[in-house]
């Protein structure tokens, strides 16, 4: 049994900051401990002082494209293992691969070389890639944002035109927008596969979304963007995001692509 004693931090808990620290027991945390309460009996070589430093639980980014100059869809595992490690660096632990809309070599050759990769980081330091996120190709062409509309889908109830987003053998996400054409049917389908639906780029209307809900799309991707923009007479999946407590949200809270003031509203 390999032991680690981290004490004198500033833990960050659910819903408190506390002064304390955490018993490590073969890789895994075995103790919670509040100050002054540090467990005994541990050689300094299995002890850190963390000064007052905050410990926190590495962070799982749920969409990322890539950083630190990699593209995870236009890469190789190289590339991946940069991305992993920068990732760590910055506190993320684990993280979905996301890719946007494209033919269909682009999208096999990306996902070959993830899943190739994700086989074997167990053996490499670094965040690791947990699954895929598909955003896209199912979203509405008026809200596109920064996706190449040329590679939009819709669905038509054929097993086979989505047989190469639920048949990755890794957890799968997928942004979609559920007023397309097939949508509601499309979130039916990719649920009962295993495929967490996500809501984006999309002009739904809020019967439209509580359809989307019940058949299983709870998550709305990069809020309030690429999305209709609130209106006091017209809602959409922004005044609908905001007043449903069962659907949870994603924000990339930069005050560049959400404002301040929208940030405290949210």
């Amino acid at each position: 049994m390999v032991e680690l004693l981290l004490h004198n931090a500033r833990v960050v808990l659910a819903p408190a900051v506390l002064h304390g620290g955490l018993l490590i027991r073969d890789g895994r945390i075995a103790q919670f401990f509040a100050h002054g309460q540090t467990p005994c009996g541990l050689s300094s070589s299995e002890s850190i002082d963390l000064n007052g430093s905050y410990l926190a639980p590495g962070l799982i980014d749920i969409h990322i494209h890539g950083s630190a100059g990699v593209d995870v869809q236009a890469t190789d595992a190289d590339g991946l293992n940069k991305l992993s490690e920068f990732l760590l660096a910055e506190g993320v632990t684990g993280y979905f691969a996301t890719l946007v809309p494209t033919d269909e070599r682009e999208y096999r050759e990306a996902l070959a070389t993830i899943a190739s990769y994700a086989v074997q980081q167990e053996s490499r330091r670094g965040a690791r890639i947990l699954g895929i996120h598909f955003e896209g190709p199912f979203v509405n062409e008026h809200r596109c944002g920064a996706l190449r509309s040329e590679h939009f889908r819709t669905y038509g109830g054929d097993r086979e035109a989505i047989e190469l987003f639920v048949g990755v053998p890794m957890p799968r996400l997928m942004t979609l927008a559920p007023e397309v054409q097939g949508g509601l049917d499309l979130i039916r389908e990719l649920t009962k596969d295993g495929v967490r639906v996500f809501i984006g780029h999309s002009q739904a209307d809020p019967e439209t979304l509580d359809l989307a809900a019940q058949a299983g799309g709870r998550h709305i991707t990069h809020f309030p963007n690429a999305l209709d923009p609130l209106h006091h007479r017209k809602p959409g999946a922004v005044a609908w995001g905001l007043v449903r407590h069962d659907v949870t949200l994603d924000c990339i809270a930069d005050f560049q692509h959400v404002h301040p003031l929208m940030l405290k509203l949210i």
